[in-house]
């Protein structure tokens, strides 16, 4: 079937802010559109990113490399979780935790040599608690050693084209060539959120517990989470904190309502209060600011009439729904498409042209569409049956 070789499209569409042509699709687009935020706040650094289109919203100094603390286990839940998915590890093995896990000092649930665990509650420590030694732990287990899993934590910042973004540890833990930035922490944040939304089961709690079996016996051990904001801002889904002498006070927050799904990353904050203080001024601003607007693919497609094909006409449609980041202002009714597609088509499993979608503020966005339906090509054989048969 030829919709096996569509390829996964997401439309990342920047709000524009003059007419002109229409905003080419992009992942991870630097584009800031928020220009009137303000805030007493002092921090090194701060984002606001639109995961729903990979929109960055606010932005200072987000390039600017800086010690990103236990938000570095935003990374380390990545790609748990991503073991999850390819069932590397199931929720229910068990971990045997080794000295050097041990060993972590910072923020720990004091795992001790040899204790046995299993990684949901691994990753009920690391989100909750942000344990640096329960990090490691699962580290070791995914890829046999802290420093064969780093080289992966660099490996997937590669791949995100996080290019301020440096890991030395797992867990956070202050080193000079270990660094990240307010962007690249944006968006590892959104690709956590957005490919393992089981995530927010934990990262949403307040209170929990795990229990410790060690050679003197069993013993529950209680966990509280260091995001703060959790059950005092309106959708909020996550993420992690983080503190250290070098960084500051760290956060990455999110937080979802209707279509809109933001998370605010602050940096270098003076206080833990502040920290979130600062990411919740964020939040509201792109929350009162902006709003995402679907625009489905059963309702926005066209025919297409093709040559020397048995289906003579065809739909064309985007790869999949994809969506558009616009001012609060406008009315989704006035959403309306153009379809610019080619004359000569020599390629079925490639884009087919473009369909430009405008919203009542005059701002336009283009997007690749695709032939949806299978295409049927004639051959001598079948103009012989038609001539023969028919």
């Amino acid at each position: 079937m030829l919709n096996r070789f569509v390829a996964f499209i997401m439309a990342v569409l920047m709000i524009i802010t003059q007419s002109g042509a229409a905003k080419e699709v992009r992942t991870g687009s630097v584009n800031v559109i928020g220009n009137d935020f303000q805030t007493d706040i002092k921090s090194k650094s701060y984002a606001l990113y639109e995961i729903n289109t990979d929109s960055f919203i606010l932005c200072y100094e987000g390039e600017k490399r800086l010690p990103p603390a236990s938000v570095t286990k935003v990374m380390t839940l990545l790609l748990i979780y991503e073991a999850l998915d390819n069932k590397e590890i199931s929720y229910k093995d068990m971990v045997t935790v080794s000295e050097h896990a041990a060993s972590m000092g910072g923020s720990q649930v004091y795992l001790e040599p040899d204790e046995i665990m299993s990684v949901e509650d691994l990753i009920k420590c690391i989100i909750i608690s942000s344990a640096n030694d329960a990090c490691v732990a699962m580290a070791e287990k995914i890829a046999g050693s802290e420093e064969a899993f780093v080289n992966r934590m660099n490996d997937k910042a590669a791949e995100l084209k996080m290019n301020n973004t440096n890991f030395v540890n797992c867990c956070g833990l202050d080193d000079d060539n270990h660094y990240s930035c307010a962007n690249d922490i944006a968006i590892m944040s959104a690709m956590l959120l957005r490919n393992h939304p089981d995530v927010t089961i934990f990262t949403t709690k307040w209170m929990d517990t795990i229990t410790h079996n060690t050679r003197r016996g069993s013993k529950e051990f209680g966990l509280t989470n260091t995001n703060k904001l959790i059950n005092n801002y309106e959708g909020l889904t996550g993420l992690k904190t983080g503190s250290t002498s070098q960084a500051g006070f760290c956060l990455s927050a999110s937080a979802k309502r209707d279509n809109t799904y933001l998370v605010a990353v602050v940096m270098g904050a003076e206080s833990g209060k502040e920290r979130f203080m600062l990411a919740r001024q964020v939040l509201d601003y792109g929350f009162a600011k902006i709003k995402v607007i679907n625009i489905d693919e059963d309702r926005f497609s066209t025919d297409l009439r093709l040559r020397n094909t048995i289906n003579r006409n065809v739909k064309v449609r985007p790869a999949r729904d994809c969506c558009i980041l616009v001012d609060k202002s406008v009315f989704e009714d006035n959403i309306t498409v153009e379809f610019k597609l080619n004359k000569n088509i020599k390629n079925y499993n490639k884009p087919v042209g473009d369909m430009i979608i405008y919203n009542d503020k005059n701002e336009s966005y283009k997007v690749p569409v695709y032939i949806s339906d299978e295409v049927k090509s004639t051959s001598f054989r079948y103009y012989l049956s038609k001539i023969f048969f028919s």
